[in-house]
């Protein structure tokens, strides 16, 4: 919580997947997932009840990433076997 008394909005743990076709990497020319990690923020002070909503919360972020994952998974098998082309 913030000075306020209000909870503060961070985001941590956000994700996306991301391809970089023309890198000189090639493990950075197949689509990969960028996760966003917050440093050097701490959640302190926490009550039952706010810890239950920040596990919540993470838990929340962690079927988020499971989701990343799939979606990693279908994206780049469908970039290594693409549909072949009607003759």
């Amino acid at each position: 919580m913030c000075d306020t008394g209000s909870p503060e909005d961070f985001r941590f743990l956000s994700w996306q997947i991301e391809s970089r076709p023309f890198s000189g990497r090639p493990a950075q020319r197949l689509p990969f997932v960028a996760i966003e990690v917050i440093d050097d923020h701490y959640i302190e002070y926490l009550d039952p009840d706010t810890l239950e909503t920040v596990i919540s919360r993470l838990q929340e972020q962690v079927d988020s990433l499971c989701e990343a994952h799939t979606q990693l998974v279908n994206v780049r098998t469908a970039y290594l076997n693409p549909p072949e082309a009607a003759a």
